[in-house]
């Protein structure tokens, strides 16, 4: 299976819990709580997602970076300011700012620092302290957002789109016809 292989069927498995989780929530706002089996649910759906984005990283330093060492962990980069940023991602992708310059200011574009990208540091406190401390109490807020990717290309972007009918993760493949995520957006 190759790397988009591996994405796609996780953006699907994501949509179908997506689905299952908006129905059981739809279900439990008359008692105004989320019961733990639900709040596992999403647990589980933001762990996919958040697959997703270590994927697709994993993708780009496989392609841009031939200097990294294999051996070093790394992730998909989230951090809250320009400063963080710019050490971090240097060492998680050595060479990355002058071998794909355009990647590495997609890469900075997307940061939760940027206007308009202060969820994906939201997403990304929420997926930590459900896998590594608690689940987290829900409260319904939806926020509107497609993020497009394209790994055989080498680039990616994360954008808000105001197209999705309703307001949830929409996975998009640059240069494809049709969405991934097919039931995301209309």
């Amino acid at each position: 299976m190759t790397r988009q292989t591996d994405i796609a069927a996780l953006l699907t498995r994501s949509e179908q819990q997506l689905q299952a989780i908006m129905k059981e929530y739809d279900s439990s706002l008359h008692e105004q709580a989320i019961a733990a089996p639900l709040r596992v649910d999403i647990k589980n759906y933001c762990e996919n997602l958040r697959s997703v984005l270590d994927y697709l990283a994993h993708g780009l330093r496989e392609k841009h970076c031939p200097t990294a060492n294999s051996k070093s962990r790394f992730y998909f980069p989230i951090f809250p300011d320009a400063s963080q940023f710019a050490s971090q991602a240097a060492l998680w992708f050595p060479g990355l700012s002058s071998s794909a310059p355009t990647v590495w200011a997609e890469l900075e574009k997307c940061q939760p620092y940027q206007a308009g990208y202060a969820w994906l540091g939201t997403f990304n406190k929420v997926n930590n302290e459900n896998k590594h401390g608690a689940l987290v109490a829900q409260t319904r807020q939806e926020v509107v957002t497609r993020v497009q990717a394209d790994i055989t290309g080498g680039r990616f972007r994360l954008v808000e789109s105001r197209k999705c009918s309703f307001r949830k993760w929409c996975i998009h493949w640059w240069g494809s016809s049709e969405p991934v995520h097919t039931n995301a957006c209309t």
